[in-house]
């Protein structure tokens, strides 16, 4: 029997006690923000650096500076050994964080429908069931990535041949683009969502985890965009939640700027701005990792409730009647 209460409600405030109970999952949505891919915000960005790089690569210092090191390393007579130590420590180090990402998405996935059936799970246990299941959950995010890059590519050839053309029709033809692409993105960061949850929930094989989210995602369609719409409207709440905590703390540090530039002590401003950047710096990261464990929450707590078959979409309710 559904329940006459708002599905997206229920989720949102189970996804938002669990997260605040259980903070250790932090650590893991800190982690696992390294692969998840919040669809409309990840093309909006990506789409607009893409098409800031593909006028010209290298516009800023940074990729001029790339290909001076590049032909300085290939015109040199040897590769000396602290380059060789060097390459070593930064394959390990990328290695790593790859392993951490991947392990801690499995886990925060793992652990979270863990908790929902309160069963006992631990930081390290989720982090071996996130490791166990490396390979699978490595390549379903690779996939998705590359899937949202080739969005993203395609909109900036059609950004560029909208600009050669110049057309009455390129204006209509671009805005209805980007709105495919867009719309597209966030399917597919659902896609993988859902994927992920069958690999590490059902154990199923990589092939399988994919057939069935894009059977579990249009079977549920609306349900999941009406869900999409709220998490990036909460995403937007929070980033200007962090706009104003910003400039909360920035109007007594411009105050003591003031005070300190007036009496001459010059050096004292690295004594209070730099305290306060860390501060800010923290806040910002707590912030962030506490809302990817609250959209992983939110994932999975819907990836149950639709197939245990307890889910119905707000619109379907509101304009059939159904309870």
């Amino acid at each position: 029997m559904i329940h006459s209460h708002s599905v997206h409600r229920q989720i949102l405030k189970d996804a938002w006690q669990m997260t605040w109970r259980h903070k250790w999952l932090w650590l893991l949505g800190f982690f696992a923000a390294f692969w998840a891919s919040n669809g409309l915000y990840q093309f909006f960005r990506w789409s607009f650096q893409a098409e800031q790089g593909w006028q010209n690569p290298l516009s800023n210092g940074s990729g001029q500076m790339m290909w001076e090191k590049v032909w300085t390393w290939q015109s040199s007579d040897a590769i000396t050994p602290l380059a060789i130590l060097i390459l070593v420590i930064l394959v390990a180090v990328v290695a790593g964080i790859i392993w951490l990402a991947t392990a801690s998405q499995g886990g925060l996935i793992s652990a979270i429908y863990d908790l929902s059936k309160e069963k006992a799970i631990k930081l390290r246990k989720a982090l071996v069931i996130g490791t166990e299941n490396f390979w699978k959950i490595l390549a379903v995010s690779v996939l998705g990535k590359v899937v949202i890059g080739l969005l993203i590519f395609g909109f900036v050839v059609l950004t560029m041949q909208s600009r050669d053309t110049l057309s009455w029709w390129s204006i209509p033809l671009f805005l209805l683009g980007f709105v495919l692409l867009a719309a597209a993105s966030i399917v597919v960061s659902f896609l993988v969502t859902y994927a992920l949850a069958y690999s590490m929930v059902d154990d199923f094989s990589l092939g399988r985890s994919i057939k069935e989210s894009v059977r579990l995602f249009f079977k549920n369609w609306l349900l999941n965009l009406e869900m999409g719409v709220i998490l990036y409207a909460l995403g937007l709440l929070l980033s200007l939640a962090m706009g104003v905590v910003a400039m909360i703390l920035a109007v007594p540090l411009l105050l003591l700027f003031i005070i300190i530039m007036f009496l001459n002590l010059p050096s004292a401003v690295w004594i209070v701005g730099v305290p306060t950047i860390i501060i800010f710096f923290i806040l910002l990261l707590l912030a962030g990792s506490a809302f990817i464990t609250f959209e992983f929450s939110v994932w999975v707590l819907m990836f149950k409730r639709l197939t245990e078959g307890k889910a119905v979409a707000k619109l379907i309710r509101v304009f059939h009647g159904v309870k």
